[in-house]
């Protein structure tokens, strides 16, 4: 199990180092214009006819989070997007943890260690959540858990 906890590691220290890079700016740019409406004029003003803004509610959950911790501490733009950044991060390590514990309820540990290393070392998971800062396995992580539950007869976290 420890050589599974390293292979965590690597994939979350190569994704928090790349995260300083750029990345696509309008993108970026995006999360911090809603991360910022969101939290100055609160959940229930964010959307408008006058503001572009084409996600649901849940996503901006998290960025009204993120644009309070911002004003909270007034950070660098720099230091910000890093922390834009920070969920699709995240959500990749717990895509791979998923992936791992339902490979391994089938199969063996090295084969459920290769399942969880596509997801870690793979550079175009790496490259969307780490430079990019795209939430993609985010909404990959919430489906997988609902589909890994349902059999299980989880119906609730299923649901949620």
């Amino acid at each position: 199990m420890n050589k599974f906890y390293l292979l965590i590691l690597a994939g979350l220290v190569i994704r928090l180092t790349v995260a300083f890079l750029p990345g696509f700016r309008i993108d970026i740019n995006v999360w911090a214009a809603w991360a910022y409406r969101a939290y100055e004029l609160g959940l229930t003003n964010f959307y408008s006819d006058t503001v572009w803004t084409n996600y649901t509610p849940g996503y901006i959950y998290i960025l009204y989070i993120l644009g309070a911790i911002n004003k909270l501490f007034g950070l660098s733009p720099e230091l910000f997007y890093f922390l834009l950044k920070l969920p699709a991060i995240l959500s990749e390590v717990a895509l791979a943890t998923l992936v791992f514990k339902i490979v391994k309820e089938k199969s063996s540990f090295f084969i459920s260690t290769l399942a969880a290393c596509l997801i870690l070392l793979n550079p175009s998971f790496i490259f969307n959540s780490s430079i990019w800062g795209q939430i993609d396995g985010l909404l990959t992580s919430l489906m997988i858990l609902s589909i890994y539950c349902l059999p299980k007869n989880r119906f609730i976290l299923s649901s949620i």
